[in-house]
């Protein structure tokens, strides 16, 4: 009986202890499976679990052609689980020679969860990665940006590592050609311990857009290998190159000389050299400006083409008390003469009858305000308002001082007087519409283009003429500013011009800065930059296929 009882006494407390044993592990389970449910899943996550942002493509730049001026070159970025390494003693020699900077943050940040060995690394850092053959190191497919045509880099703009635009068309429709990202799981498998990627995304993206330029892929290869060309031969600091289509405003050519490769720039300086300077920088041009004076003159019926003007013969005088020189010798001229024969005596006595309305004519043809093209930094230029006009000023006016101007403003000057008058907004983008206006004189335009033709008859010996076509154009030739004075060791040489075949028009304008020049021995536009647009304009009617009409053109 006792035995029995005390048989039963241990049965009932072993039966105790599993039963408590029994509830405790159930409320261990419940503790773990329930109350801690979502730090436990957190914790899994930290070890196993990564989420990566990834961009789509990004979006195409066409040019007029649909031809493609960017592609999007798949690359591989190397990443590391600092928090997970499992074979540290291999990793970290490996980093300590071919990546140092990587090794430098993993010192640094050692239990980070996320770390970027190298973003975009080369086929030989990829080489090597794999020959090592470590499993603490992981790729990471992503895209990087890449330039077909390298001297687009200055109106494009470059992208960052991220594929993010930071300067030009990339910076200012980032959003449109970025898309929205996709984000993926970036799980470990348990054995291999290599990373992989979810099938379903968590959250879903969209693809850049493409966006078509006025850009001609054709006319901007010539003209930068052109103008590259001739910033050589002549030894000069910078050179540009602006082509524009008149009819709409579109901007088929940016170039500039010296220049950076987008896809490569190695310095702070190279990234100085993307930026469009045919858009950004303004300088006094000097007698190209007289177009737009002898323009004013002519609406303002200050004058009319026939008109005398006494030059005094002479390549001094003075006139309002203040000194004024001309490069030749001239008696008196016709107005027409004393413009094509570009003489500042006899344009200074003009803008000295206009007055201060040339200044009100300068900014009606857009000069001193921006153009308003879609595009980032552009410059306003500057004209001395006529509250601070010296004696000194409506001269210096009339033949392009104290009025500074960017070629994007002086070729969409040109782009009126191609119009006869009307205005049109400069375009990069196709699909932007087409702006115009009405801000010169129809009648007053084509006088003066009748003036500022060049051909064998007003012009037989002039550089930018070509047989065959209309050629109307203005040279321009300006001393630059050293510590506040004009230096004349350093000086600045343009040629703007409108090329015409019956409905064909294009407007080129070729600044060069800075050529080499001899002491005591003068350089002029005539000689330096005219060359260069009739070399660009004539491959440019090849390129376009626009055939000579001799009988059409007065000769």
């Amino acid at each position: 009986m006792n035995n029995q009882r005390i048989h039963q006494s241990r049965v009932s407390c072993i039966t105790g202890i599993f039963f408590f044993l029994f509830i405790t592990i159930l409320g261990y389970l419940f503790h773990i499976q329930i109350q801690q449910h979502q730090f436990f899943i957190e914790k899994g996550k930290r070890q196993y679990y990564l989420t990566v942002t990834q961009y789509p493509p990004r979006g195409t730049f066409f040019d007029r052609k649909n031809r493609p001026l960017t592609i999007n070159q798949e690359t591989v970025s190397l990443f590391i689980n600092p928090k997970l390494l499992a074979y540290r003693e291999q990793l970290t020699p490996f980093l300590q020679k071919q990546f140092p900077d990587a090794y430098k943050r993993l010192t640094e940040k050692p239990t980070t969860p996320f770390l970027f060995i190298k973003r975009h690394i080369s086929k030989e850092e990829l080489a090597i990665a794999q020959e090592q053959d470590l499993k603490d190191l992981h790729m990471l497919p992503e895209h990087k940006r890449w330039y077909l045509e390298p001297s687009l880099g200055n109106t494009l703009g470059i992208t960052n590592i991220d594929n993010t635009g930071i300067t030009g068309l990339e910076f200012v429709y980032n959003q449109d050609l970025a898309g929205t990202p996709s984000i993926y799981a970036l799980q470990k498998d348990a054995r291999s311990k290599a990373y992989y990627f979810t099938k379903e995304p968590l959250e879903e993206g969209s693809c850049g857009k493409d966006i078509p330029l006025t850009i001609d892929k054709d006319l901007q290869a010539c003209a930068y290998q052109c103008l590259k060309d001739h910033v050589q031969k002549w030894k000069a600091i910078e050179g540009m190159v602006l082509i524009m289509n008149p009819a709409d405003g579109g901007i088929y050519a940016s170039a500039m000389y010296p220049d950076s490769n987008p896809n490569n720039p190695q310095s702070e300086h190279d990234i100085t050299h993307l930026k469009n300077r045919c858009f950004t920088e303004c300088y006094e041009l000097g007698s190209v400006m007289k177009t737009f004076t002898a323009l004013a003159a002519l609406e303002s019926k200050t004058i009319q083409p026939e008109d005398q003007i006494n030059c005094f013969n002479t390549k001094e005088t003075t006139i309002n008390g203040i000194r004024v020189t001309t490069w030749k010798a001239g008696g008196t001229l016709s107005f027409t003469d004393v413009i094509r024969q570009s003489n500042n005596i006899g344009t200074s006595q003009v803008a000295l009858k206009m007055g201060k309305k040339l200044h009100t004519y300068l900014r009606s043809y857009g000069f001193g305000q921006k153009t308003g093209i879609a595009y980032p930094g552009e410059a306003t230029g500057s004209i001395t308002p006529p509250k601070n006009w010296s004696n000194a000023t409506p001269l210096s006016l009339s033949f392009g001082y104290e009025i500074s101007v960017s070629a994007l403003q002086l070729a969409s000057a040109f782009c009126m007087i191609a119009n006869n008058g009307i205005s049109t907004t400069p375009r990069l983008i196709q699909e932007e519409p087409i702006h115009t206006k009405h801000i010169a004189d129809e009648t007053a335009v084509k006088t003066l283009r009748e003036i500022i033709t060049i051909n064998k008859s007003t012009s037989p010996y002039h550089a930018a003429r070509i047989d065959g076509y209309t050629i109307q154009g203005k040279t321009g030739s300006a001393h630059l500013l050293t510590n506040g004075h004009y230096d004349e060791m350093r000086n600045i040489y343009t040629f703007a011009g409108i090329v015409e075949q019956g409905t064909y028009q294009r407007v080129l304008v070729i600044i060069i800065k800075e050529p080499k020049k001899e002491a005591g021995k003068n350089l002029y536009a005539a000689t330096v930059a005219a060359p260069l647009f009739k070399k660009i304009a004539e491959e440019m009617l090849v390129i376009e296929k626009i055939p000579p009409n001799y009988t059409a053109v007065q000769s």
